[in-house]
């Protein structure tokens, strides 16, 4: 099995000096709702590791990346959302960029979903012209030759 995609989700809590927030933000709890779901479904299967700091706690850690409003996600520490709640389309693209860094498949490839309108017509895009490609389904995590 594959080492799993780092994320790291920084909501704003945690203590420092005299200051202490025992409560995430709206839009924290609402990210991490939106995490534990795209886990569930769009990304069920891949090899996730999740990690979740308390923003005033470890404050320096995203501020070095130039971030600074919770809440901050990060994939394989590039930050990919920071100060509202998390779009999951963007999740999952910055998701599959990683997964593809990692697949060992090559040739022509389409990565794709089965409900995805942009995947289905890619798939189309290559049949009409006659290319020859694998198609990977990063829901099922399935590859086939087409």
């Amino acid at each position: 099995m594959a080492e799993p995609i780092k994320i790291t989700l920084y909501r704003w809590a945690g203590s420092w000096g005299p200051f202490k927030v025992n409560i995430p933000c709206g839009e924290c709890t609402l990210t991490k709702d939106i995490l534990n779901d795209t886990f569930a479904n769009e990304l069920n299967g891949i090899p996730i590791e999740l990690e979740v700091k308390d923003w005033l706690s470890h404050w320096w850690e995203p501020l070095q990346k130039g971030v600074w409003h919770a809440p901050i996600l990060m994939v394989e520490g590039k930050v990919i959302s920071q100060g509202e709640a998390l779009n999951r389309g963007v999740l999952v693209q910055s998701v599959i960029q990683e997964w593809t860094k990692r697949d060992t498949l090559s040739g022509n490839i389409v990565y794709g979903k089965a409900t995805c309108p942009y995947c289905v017509k890619a798939k189309k895009c290559s049949d009409d012209a006659g290319i020859p490609y694998t198609y990977a389904d990063v829901v099922k995590r399935q590859c086939r030759l087409v």
